[in-house]
């Protein structure tokens, strides 16, 4: 697995974001390997100063793309930046007051703050969803699951026409430029 990020020139306060590499793996299957290294790698995108992530999705050394592995990606991606950024240790988010007046063998589901941020903490759309049994669901098919939910709910606006017509501009020329280097290629 290789790691780096992409990063501007010059001024470390300009706002060009930085990209990392890292969730392309190796397995062709979404298995336990393809697993550890999204898992590990996405630790490695805010500590290489990375904010953007390129190859989610992509299996078999990023030939391959997997919808539910763009789902499981994100859902890694999203943990790691949960973790980096943590939570929280205010005055209010502690809730010590609330603590000491509880007390020891006490619970807080009547307490006001915990009914106010008990929604707070983020609960996995695909992972520890349960069958009709009570048993697990395979990740991956809840996450195929919820890529076909998106793919047929989500549409975007269109562009506007005269971004359409710059967009065509830019691939015209670049296509002139790949002749050009064709002939003397």
């Amino acid at each position: 697995m290789v790691t780096f990020s992409l990063t501007h020139k010059g001024n470390s306060s300009t706002v060009f974001p930085r990209k990392s590499k890292v969730l392309s793996t190796q397995p062709r299957d979404n298995d336990w390997q393809s697993g550890v290294e999204g898992g590990v790698g996405s630790v490695f995108i805010p500590l290489s100063g990375g904010e953007i992530c390129g190859y989610m999705g992509m299996t078999d050394a990023a030939m391959i793309f997997s919808p539910e592995k763009l789902i499981l990606d994100h859902e890694i991606c999203y943990s790691a930046y949960e973790k980096l950024h943590g939570f929280d240790f205010d005055e209010s988010g502690m809730a010590l007051d609330i603590t000491k007046q509880v007390g020891p063998r006490g619970h807080f589901l009547m307490e006001r703050h915990t009914v106010e941020h008990i929604r707070d903490f983020r609960l996995s759309p695909v992972l520890r969803k349960k069958n009709d049994d009570d048993s697990l669901r395979d990740p991956r098919e809840v996450a195929l699951e919820e890529f076909k939910r998106i793919n047929e709910t989500h549409h975007p606006e269109p562009l506007p026409d005269e971004i359409l017509r710059e967009l065509d501009r830019i691939l015209a020329a670049a296509d002139r430029e790949a002749e050009k280097l064709d002939k003397t290629g």
